[in-house]
């Protein structure tokens, strides 16, 4: 856990949808547990001064999509004097896939086989090293988009910002969704894709059941998140023959995770923040 300046008290929930669903629940949350706190979007982040940073603790809400207008906030909430849960540097690297495989290969957490591609990448490389069929996907994508079951020359389309990853066919269109919060698995589920599709993304059609999971899982989740340096972390998790493999890291989980399981993740967030802030 880091520590935090002296006498820090004031919480910033920066968010891309400020009127979100999440930032309201969030909101209503910080209203009974903080005697100081504001909700900034991206742009009111970009505008205040440094100063307004300075002894604060920031909370990052902040859709994909909006990624790099994102970092330049957190940047320059960082070099005003904040701290902000999930580091620039641990944002920046959970939403690059290709940066979190390197961190998972570092850190020693189980992770699919996945090869980086370029324009001068040959279907048949990818085939000798990952097996047919074998997956495609965008280093920067979200909710599914971009993901392609590649079985044949035709369907390999090579290029930058791409990645080959073997398929887990044991898998059959599950995965998990683990959220961790300082260390600590808050809750978990089990995502099936729908009918037809190998993707089990919520925002496909997918659908989410609470599962307890093994200890095994529990420790992998908490090793993906620790390897992205993520205070707050949702982590998917494929079951392959050989056991569970981490596929990726959401800095900021989406809280559906709440519906489905009935655990408040937003509480465990703000409790975390409530510690950070006594410290």
């Amino acid at each position: 856990m880091r520590l935090l300046q002296q006498n820090m008290n004031k919480i910033v929930l920066l968010s891309s949808s400020p009127d979100g669903r999440v930032v309201n629940q969030l909101r209503l949350l910080m209203e009974k547990r903080f005697m100081e706190y504001a909700v900034l979007s991206l742009d009111d982040a970009l505008s205040v001064p440094y100063a307004f940073f300075d002894h604060t603790i920031i909370l990052p809400r902040i859709a994909p999509e909006q990624n790099a207008k994102g970092i330049i906030a957190l940047e320059r909430a960082s070099l005003g004097g904040a701290t902000v849960i999930n580091t620039v540097n641990s944002w920046r690297t959970s939403r690059d896939k290709s940066l979190s495989y390197d961190a998972f290969l570092r850190h020693s957490v189980e992770t699919p086989l996945t090869v980086k591609l370029s324009l001068g990448s040959h279907f048949q490389d990818c085939a000798d090293t990952l097996g047919l069929p074998f997956i495609i996907k965008p280093a920067a994508g979200t909710h599914g988009e971009g993901i392609v079951l590649v079985h044949k020359q035709e369907d390999f389309t090579p290029d930058l910002g791409l990645l080959a990853q073997v398929y887990i066919a044991e898998s059959l269109g599950r995965d998990l969704r683990v959220v961790v919060v300082n260390g600590i698995v808050i809750a978990a589920m089990e995502r099936q894709a729908a009918e037809g599709d190998f993707r089990a993304n919520l925002h496909l059609g997918a659908i989410g059941r609470p599962v307890k999971i093994d200890r095994a899982t529990e420790v992998l989740a908490v090793s993906a998140a620790t390897a992205l340096e993520l205070d707050i972390a949702g982590v998917d998790i494929i079951m392959s023959s050989a056991g569970p493999q981490v596929l990726e890291c959401n800095p900021s989980p989406g809280i559906i995770i709440s519906d489905v399981t009935g655990i408040n993740i937003e509480d465990a967030m703000i409790d975390f923040i409530e510690t950070l802030s006594k410290k």
